[in-house]
């Protein structure tokens, strides 16, 4: 690793990087970012709970929450997309 100039980095970072790629397709590809919030889940739970992707990684919940107060489809994938842009940064 130190030949190739290479760092080692905890999980959470890890987790941090490949959330953040995962937005950036998402938001690029123009894929239905409520469609793909379970992936975040999954990540999350796999880097045991890492605060750095706390933020997406309720999302999924957090959904079925705002949509059992009657919050549009729309208004949903609004704050999805912009959780998924503030991660992508």
């Amino acid at each position: 690793m130190a030949e190739m100039g290479l760092q080692k980095i905890n999980v959470g970072e890890a987790a941090r990087i490949l959330a953040g790629r995962w937005a950036k397709e998402i938001l690029n590809e123009g894929k239905d970012p409520l469609l793909c919030r379970k992936q975040f889940e999954w990540l999350w739970i796999k880097s045991d709970y890492a605060r750095e992707t706390q933020s997406v990684g309720n999302l999924d919940d957090e959904v079925c929450i705002a949509e059992s107060m009657g919050q549009t489809q729309a208004q949903i994938r609004g704050w999805v997309t912009e959780r998924l842009r503030a991660l992508s940064v």
